[in-house]
């Protein structure tokens, strides 16, 4: 129950920063730390009881719950970008929908030096704040695989 309500405050510091006072919270680094606790204890009770965590059907059932929904989004995106916004920002928008899908949005933005604080945010991207979920994908793949190393 005290991890729901970190969970409730980490939904609060995006909400409340982002609409508010226009800056980024510390309430993602609370989503990804949850992550990584919640998948550490899981695997911890795994070794311990002698079975040891299988990472491929880990990934799979990750995965599945989280590339379908994502991947409708970005699809979504990408249509509206076509849509409504100019050509010359078309290029750009298909590069980022590809980091997203392939988890490494946060160092497609990284590579482009995109400043997250940028006061001007017209040529920001619709994608750009699928960094967060890259980072927890990348947590997820490399994760698991510490862990086992460790144990």
């Amino acid at each position: 129950m005290d991890l729901q309500g970190l969970r409730a405050l980490a939904v609060l510091l995006v909400m409340c920063y982002h609409f508010w006072f226009d800056k980024v919270s510390g309430g993602v680094d609370i989503f990804l730390m949850l992550s990584a606790f919640f998948m550490t204890a899981s695997m911890a009770r795994q070794i311990e009881s002698g079975r040891w965590p299988n990472p491929v059907r880990y990934w799979l059932k990750t995965f599945s719950r989280l590339v379908g929904l994502a991947a409708v989004v970005i699809a979504v995106v990408v249509v509206a970008a076509w849509a409504f916004m100019p050509g010359t920002r078309w290029q750009q928008i298909m590069d980022e929908a590809t980091a997203s899908l392939l988890y490494r949005q946060n160092w497609q933005l990284a590579e482009a030096n995109v400043d997250y604080y940028a006061f001007n945010t017209s040529a920001a991207s619709p994608l750009q704040h699928f960094w967060s979920l890259s980072v927890q994908g990348q947590i997820f793949i490399i994760w698991p695989l510490l862990l086992l190393a460790c144990a």
